[in-house]
């Protein structure tokens, strides 16, 4: 099983200011809301989370604003600093391993958060972990170090370096600049090291290098993300699936991906996130119920985000436990709140 995602959030968009975040079924969740309420919205800012066709970000963000007005002034929005989708991933037990091997405090989480900021740009973080050293975790340490240092012959030229720590205060994380010069110190220090002072100095050197061992953590993760693939109702409407069989109906998603994406070993259906933007659209009756029967079959072989204004489609799958309302609030425009009833869902959706 590859990674799923299992809560997200939209914002920064003019329908969409902060959907607020929600929860997603790892198989099959249904995004429920009239015309207008942001459903289209949200598929399309997920999918730019990984979307199998990078060019595909371009049309979806170009859609955002770059500027907002408050108190009467407008302000310029930052691209490099605005996260317009995020998305909470369980960790597969395979890539926990991985990661385990890299940093072992990466045991302690299954959860990654993975954001997609208006540059285009992607960050990726470890829940509740911190991704680079304190200073106040190896101070102590550090003056340690240095006080055996200063006691060797030959080293006065290294001990007048240790003069960049008065620098550092106790927030500093150490990481980029800070990491690379006290790199550089150890690694000329290295040669002085006795045995008794071999463990300190390699517990040093390990809390300096936390930043450079969650990078790799984070191209790990980069790797091995699920690829999004966005379907419009209409797309769905005009492909015939083999729905009787589940080997025949993995190959025919594959193949409907495209030539590109069909070729692509990792497009998996375990590493493959689908977006389904209204599959039921003009449909009635037993064809609703037809393609509700074919998206629960689909549920079982990938994860579907779906969206649907049609309670009659809703009903068709007899629960609730996986539907997600798209409401209107004054201050947030869309946000997403989980359904309890049906008689809720359908007067949302008959207003």
């Amino acid at each position: 099983m590859g990674m799923k995602l299992i809560k997200a959030k939209v914002a920064g968009h003019h329908v969409v200011k902060n959907s607020g975040w929600f929860s997603l079924n790892k198989k099959l969740t249904i995004l429920a809301g009239p015309d207008g309420s942001g459903k289209t919205t949200i598929l399309k800012s997920l999918l730019t989370i990984n979307p199998v066709e990078v060019q595909e970000q371009f049309y979806t963000l170009s859609d955002y604003p770059d500027h907002f007005f408050t108190k009467g002034y407008r302000r310029q929005i930052n691209p490099s600093k605005k996260t317009i989708a995020f998305g909470v991933f369980t960790c597969s037990r395979k890539l926990l391993y991985r990661l385990g091997a890299i940093d072992p405090v990466l045991f302690e989480t299954d959860r990654i958060e993975v954001g997609r900021r208006l540059d285009l740009s992607r960050w990726i973080t470890f829940v509740e972990i911190a991704t680079s050293t304190r200073w106040s975790e190896i101070a102590e340490d550090f003056y340690s170090f240095r006080d055996f240092l200063t006691s060797q012959t030959g080293t006065q030229e290294l001990s007048d370096r240790f003069d960049l720590i008065k620098a550092l205060k106790k927030t500093d994380r150490i990481k980029g600049e800070a990491a690379e010069k006290l790199n550089s110190l150890l690694k000329d220090a290295e040669k002085f090291i006795d045995a008794k002072h071999r463990s300190l100095f390699d517990s040093i050197h390990f809390g300096v290098n936390r930043s450079e061992r969650f990078k790799n953590a984070r191209q790990d993760v980069s790797e091995n993300l699920p690829f999004f693939y966005y379907f419009s109702g209409s797309q769905l409407l005009q492909t015939e699936f083999d729905l009787t069989n589940q080997e025949n109906l993995n190959s025919d998603i594959l193949s409907y991906l495209g030539p590109k994406t069909a070729a692509n070993p990792e497009l998996s259906s375990g590493n493959t996130i689908l977006l389904l933007d209204e599959p039921d659209i003009n449909l009635d009756g037993e064809a609703i119920t037809q393609m509700q029967k074919a998206i629960d079959q689909l549920s079982q072989l990938y994860q579907i985000i779906m969206t649907t204004k049609s309670i009659d489609f809703i009903r068709a799958g007899e629960s609730v436990h996986n539907v997600q309302l798209l409401q209107q609030d004054d201050e947030s425009g869309t946000i997403v709140e989980p359904a309890a009833t049906f008689d809720q869902i359908s007067a949302l959706l008959e207003k």
